[in-house]
């Protein structure tokens, strides 16, 4: 019985395993029919999402690489240009047009001999002003099709000699929101932004920071949030939406769970998306919500607060990898801890990351309050210092963002000049103050080689004839200058109306002398190896005048890339008038420029103004000789973000009191109100120029022993 039983268990087995089998064969059979079948309807039917159909058989550009793909031809010097769509130019969107202002402004920018899609480009990069930078098919700004996009392509392909940029801040849509942009790019460069690893053709695609272009600044704007605190209100913070479902609503889940609500602080709201979200909650999820969104509104949980007042933030994925959370965090001094996994962050290549953020694994959050408690103080220091730095040179404006962006392509091709080494990226003064074609020896730059020591070399002395200073007064000065031991060469340049009757015969020089037509054009005279510039005006006091060189030899041995010098300035918001600077020669508190009479500084400070404007505002330098004080000291406090240094002689008689008191060579100037009137028309249009006013307060003087 026991035996009869087995053998029909045994066979029941068997039955029961050849269905199964044929049952499979049969599934897998009629599935392969119908996803093949499911795959000629979607290539017949038409994709709800209009897309830009390539002209022509597609290139296969997804390994494209610097030596397959990139023109080299125009790229010797740094160009680029615009090229205009006459279709596209009637849909741009107010952040395209603003995006296209940037680029007409920067110093690179030349104007193509045709501005339609017509004849060659000399430049080494091209935009066309087709408008990318917004593919939501959701958004209200966003067209279906691009017009004239095949023509685009067309060009491209015709004219292959330049390097063609497109810019992409959003791509795809909900629910999934693809980081696949929905145009052919060709070979041309995708700036992009929210890009992972999967997707960017690394070494020929940019990282394109996530900028909200309706509030970026197109020119910079100081950073006034830099907090030398160790020691915040709160160590970590967070506030902003929680997505009820779809793509990035994990990370910000879980925010919540990580918040102890004193120093760790984590407050989502499910407002989004109108009442939307509503009908995707249940009704204790809805309760939940409503504590949540309570929280979220207390006054004192202000967003802007929270940044100000946290060691770190938060900065999750939102809907795409990226989100404007990144700079804003940034702006505000606060170390971002990046929670997005895959995300390549912005210029990446060039940035130190590690530097300057926490990048965790957005999966795992319990164990981030603990690690950030245990931060070092001097690590803590450090961040806070690269964060501030890092924003202020590379994304406080539309004007860094794009100088970075073209200063990163060209320095891949390594045509014409060295390529920049990373250090010099992440370390004062920056990437986009530093000209290798100026020379590729970094102690050739005020900013490095302060081993190097200054007081054996000769130094140049330029002497500048005001417009009311006689012939006789500068031939005594330049006699006395030339004489000098220390003295390279003398160069004279004169501002007045009538050319100058002076000339080498007049005094015989015992050095090298030279005259120039303006003193902008100081720089090409000096010798690299001895770069430092002296400038006296024919007024100077002939019985102190190796006095002064000897002390501003001495004290810019110390401060190389500062301008130094004795007669002080200073300015001051007007109380009389609104948004007007006024420059003075009160200096009783503090001061804030070095006229460049008697004064010295680097030969670069002088290449750098010619060439960090676009031509039309150096052309309009050029044109305002009487500004070269402003205009040098306001371009020496933007790169630097330090004020100069101010000297003083030992007074035969000195008098205890203000710091104007002190200074003898203040007292001449105290009633010149039409030198200062002049002067703050120069720092009203140098401040148009530049979009802030960089210019910094000290109230600390060298006086010599």
């Amino acid at each position: 019985m026991k035996t009869l039983a087995r053998y029909s268990i045994m066979c029941c087995s068997v039955f029961s395993l050849l269905i199964t089998i044929t049952i499979y064969e049969y599934f897998i059979e009629n599935t392969s029919t119908a996803q093949s079948d499911c795959d000629n309807f979607h290539q017949k039917s038409e994709d709800p999402t209009p897309k830009i159909v390539p002209i022509g058989p597609v290139e296969d550009v997804s390994e494209c690489t610097i030596s397959s793909c990139m023109a080299f031809a125009n790229c010797e010097k740094l160009t680029v240009t615009v090229k205009n769509v006459s279709r596209s130019a009637k849909f741009l969107s107010t952040p395209f047009k603003k995006l296209v202002h940037a680029f007409r402004n920067l110093p690179f920018y030349i104007d193509s001999p045709n501005d339609d899609l017509i004849g060659k480009t000399q430049a080494c990069f091209t935009m066309i002003n087709v408008d990318v930078l917004d593919r939501d098919i959701l958004s209200p700004t966003t067209l279906a099709v691009v017009p004239d996009f095949q023509t685009v392509l067309d060009f491209m392909r015709l004219h292959p000699e330049t390097n063609y940029l497109f810019l992409n801040l959003f791509s795809g849509t909900y629910p999934d929101y693809s980081e696949k942009v929905d145009f052919e790019v060709g070979k041309a460069i995708l700036l992009k932004s929210s890009v992972s690893y999967k997707t960017l053709r690394f070494g020929y695609d940019v990282a394109f920071p996530l900028v909200n272009m309706w509030k970026i600044d197109v020119l910079p704007k100081p950073v006034i949030n830099f907090r030398t605190s160790t020691k915040d209100h709160y160590l970590a913070t967070f506030k902003g939406k929680r997505y009820v479902q779809g793509i990035g609503s994990e990370t910000r889940d879980l925010l919540p769970l990580i918040s102890n609500q004193k120093d760790v602080v984590s407050l989502v709201t499910c407002e989004h998306n109108r009442d939307e979200w509503k009908k995707q909650l249940n009704s204790i999820e809805m309760q939940q919500c409503e504590v949540s969104i309570r929280e979220y509104h207390r006054p004192e949980y202000d967003y802007e607060t929270l940044l100000l007042n946290s060691t770190f933030c938060f900065v999750p994925r939102g809907r795409r990898l990226d989100s404007f959370r990144l700079l804003e965090v940034m702006r505000a001094s606060c170390i971002p801890v990046i929670l997005s996994n895959n995300l390549v962050l912005p210029f990446n290549e060039v940035i130190q990351w590690n530097r300057l953020a926490i990048i965790s694994d957005e999966r795992i959050l319990t164990p981030l309050p603990s690690y950030l408690r245990n931060v070092p103080a001097e690590r803590v220091m450090e961040m806070k210092q690269q964060v501030s730095f890092i924003y202020t040179t590379y994304f406080s404006s539309l004007d860094s963002i794009l100088r970075t962006t073209l200063k990163l392509l060209h320095g891949r091709m390594s045509v014409g000049a060295a390529t920049l080494p990373k250090w010099m990226w992440n370390s004062y003064p920056g990437a986009l103050f530093v000209d290798m074609l100026y020379s590729s020896d970094p102690t050739h730059f005020p900013f490095w080689g302060q081993g190097h020591d200054l007081t054996t070399d000769r130094f140049t002395v330029a002497v500048v004839q005001q417009p009311n200073e006689d012939d006789a007064s500068c031939l005594q000065i330049l006699s006395t200058l030339s004489a000098g031991r220390t003295i390279k060469q003398v160069v004279f340049a004169s501002l007045r109306s009538e050319s100058s009757t002076l000339s080498e015969d007049a005094f015989q020089p015992q050095v090298q002398f030279k005259t120039i037509m303006s003193p902008f054009d100081v720089d090409t005279i000096v010798s690299k190896d001895s770069p430092f510039v002296m400038l006296f005006n024919c007024s100077e006091d002939v019985t102190r005048i190796h006095q002064k060189v000897e002390m501003l030899m001495g004290v810019s041995a110390e401060y190389r890339d500062r301008l130094v010098g004795f007669n002080l300035m200073n300015h001051f918001l007007s109380s009389a008038i609104a948004n007007l600077y006024t420059v003075s020669h009160d200096v009783s508190d503090y001061f804030s420029i070095v006229n460049v009479s008697s004064s010295v500084h680097h030969k670069y400070y002088y290449y750098l103004l010619k060439t960090y404007f676009n031509r039309t505002v150096t052309d309009q330098i050029r044109q305002k000789p009487e500004c070269v004080s402003v205009f040098l000291n306001m371009l020496v406090a933007h790169v630097t973000q330090k004020p100069p240094i101010g000297l003083r002689l030992r007074s035969e008689h000195p008098e205890t009191g203000t710091l104007s008191q002190t200074i003898s060579e203040q007292t001449a100037r105290e009633d010149d109100s039409s030198e200062e009137n002049r002067l703050s028309l120069c720092v009203q249009w140098f401040r148009s120029v530049m979009g802030y006013i960089p210019l910094r307060h000290s109230n600390a003087v060298v006086t010599a022993i």
